[in-house]
């Protein structure tokens, strides 16, 4: 337990420390934009994290699950062939979606404003890079450096975004919605040669040139439901923004948007124990050792719900006065829809890794009917509530779908694989 606790707060550091560079980041957006070119930034954001779906294709969990399975046997062959497929399927894909994007941006039947349009297809930048990243850290994560595979996108990227920021602020060029994409696709770039370097070092040191061994007919079934999985789940974060931005103003988007980042610190538990224990699940199963993955899930369980419900106690005692010091008056708008979408992420807290572990015990399918579940639910919800609520209809929408999809995930976990990963079904299920 004192190693879980060890590592799991070094994990959680590493995305405290990206959630407060990335407050940094949007106060100077926040203070140095008007307030609806913020929302039109957030939503190209979204956009853009929706077009990252085809592209990744749910390879960074499909390629953390393999390179983990291949360096326990052995395979080297097979390991340089994963790394080497994983790539050229999210370049090639990434590559297809972006010129169909652009296509129905410039040429298609839509009668955007050309700054909208502009903003949306430099962020197609944004999106390649962010495959590609993601990519990399999943492959990082099979290799054993869970905790280095985090360092690119939870910290120099939210650094080098404050560094551009600044540096554009001081020459006195306007912050538009266009000029704050490319800034975030500049930090980026940075991230992803970072990133890039540590990859290559490790993988030097793990696997030399050498054979080559795809079995891709294998490995393409394997990456649907993967694909299915982190589509869905993408979809749902960003189905509520999407909709509201739809049928709201771009102010309304601004509010929901810093009720997203800041109610997202509830959820870091999760994210922190979720990447640093997949490749040890993946371990466990495979020895056919339950009773030592029941337990080491229900630590992990414990101190995901600690930690998470005291991150929301501070955020609802001192939301009223962070929310408009940090952000500005306009910004006080927010705690309300704060406060409901940082519970709903405490109740999902409450489950655990059940994701993580249904994902990496070969029960994908589980999590992808279950995102499809919360997928569906959000859908709903959010065409009901946003046009009559706005952000506090996004927030209630995002909360219960999560959570309802959680439940049901962390319920057929139980009966399928005998492990109870919800902090509130401690006792273990007894096996036989």
């Amino acid at each position: 337990m004192k190693s879980l606790l060890k590592r799991g707060l070094s994990s959680m550091s590493l995305k405290i420390a990206r959630i407060a560079l990335g407050m940094v980041s949007t106060w100077l957006l926040t203070r140095w934009m008007q307030q609806d070119d913020f929302g039109l930034y957030s939503l190209a954001l979204s956009l853009s994290v929706l077009l990252a779906i085809p592209g990744e294709a749910g390879i960074p969990q499909f390629v953390t699950r393999e390179i983990a399975r291949k360096r326990i046997l052995g395979d080297a062959p097979g390991l340089r062939s994963v790394v080497r497929f994983a790539n050229a399927v999210v370049i090639g894909l990434t590559i297809i979606t972006a010129a169909a994007a652009c296509t129905v941006l410039w040429i298609g039947p839509f009668d955007l404003d050309r700054h909208v349009s502009l903003t949306i297809t430099v962020v197609l930048l944004a999106v390649l890079l962010g495959s590609l990243s993601n990519t990399r850290a999943g492959i990082m994560r099979g290799l054993g450096y869970p905790l280095l595979s985090q360092v690119p996108e939870q910290l120099v990227r939210p650094a080098a975004m404050i560094a551009l920021s600044v540096a554009v602020i001081f020459t006195g060029t306007a912050l538009s919605a266009t000029t704050a994409i490319t800034l975030y696709v500049g930090a980026s770039a940075i991230a992803f040669v970072f990133g890039s370097a540590l990859l290559y070092r490790r993988l030097r040191a793990v696997i030399e040139p050498g054979e080559v061994r795809y079995d891709t007919r294998a490995w393409l079934g394997a990456i649907l439901p993967f694909s299915l999985i982190a589509g869905t789940q993408v979809a749902t974060g960003q189905v509520a923004t999407i909709t509201l931005g739809l049928v709201r103003p771009p102010e309304d988007v601004a509010i929901f948007r810093i009720a997203v980042l800041i109610g997202d610190l509830v959820n870091l538990p999760v994210l922190a124990m979720g990447t640093l224990l997949g490749p040890q699940i993946v371990q466990l199963f495979h020895k056919g050792d339950t009773a030592g993955l029941q337990q080491l899930v229900r630590n992990a369980s414990r101190l995901i719900t600690a930690v998470s419900l005291a991150i929301f106690a501070g955020i609802v005692a001192l939301g009223p006065f962070v929310l408009p010091f940090a952000f500005g008056e306009a910004y006080r708008a927010a705690y309300e829809p704060l406060c409901v979408y940082a519970g709903g992420q405490l109740l999902c807290a409450s489950t655990g890794v059940v994701a993580t572990v249904a994902s990496m015990c070969d029960r994908e399918k589980l999590t992808m009917v279950s995102a499809i579940l919360g997928l569906g639910l959000i859908t709903a919800l959010s065409l009901i509530l946003c046009p009559r609520l706005g952000p506090i209809g996004a927030s209630i929408a995002v909360a219960a779908s999560m959570f309802i999809a959680k439940l049901a995930l962390a319920a057929v976990v139980d009966q399928k694989l005998s492990i109870r990963t919800a902090s509130w079904w401690w006792a273990p299920k007894k096996q036989g």
